[in-house]
């Protein structure tokens, strides 16, 4: 039951994430805390920001997008201390 509770809030935490004003749609430290804590679904927030770029269009969905990009793919040392930290979860 907690379980169902948990998902229920984290689709709730999505929505708002994707309907809310842009000041908070696109702070990047805002998303990538909700993001690294897992209260976003990923996959549905990727659908979005792809249909907020509108093809180049959007400018600052298209920096953003860029942004998360270079924090969660290309910043070496954070992913260096997000591997340290699994590590020590799995162990």
């Amino acid at each position: 039951m907690l379980k169902l509770y948990i998902v229920l809030m984290i689709v709730c935490i999505c929505r708002f994430l994707i309907a809310c004003r842009e000041d908070y749609r696109y702070n990047i430290e805002a998303v990538d805390l909700l993001i690294s804590n897992q209260f976003v679904l990923t996959q549905q927030y990727d659908v979005h920001l792809a249909q907020s770029m509108e093809n180049g269009m959007n400018y600052p969905a298209v920096v953003f997008a860029m942004q998360l990009v270079q924090r969660f793919c290309t910043d070496i040392d954070r992913l260096t201390v997000r591997a340290q930290e699994v590590s020590c979860i799995a162990h």
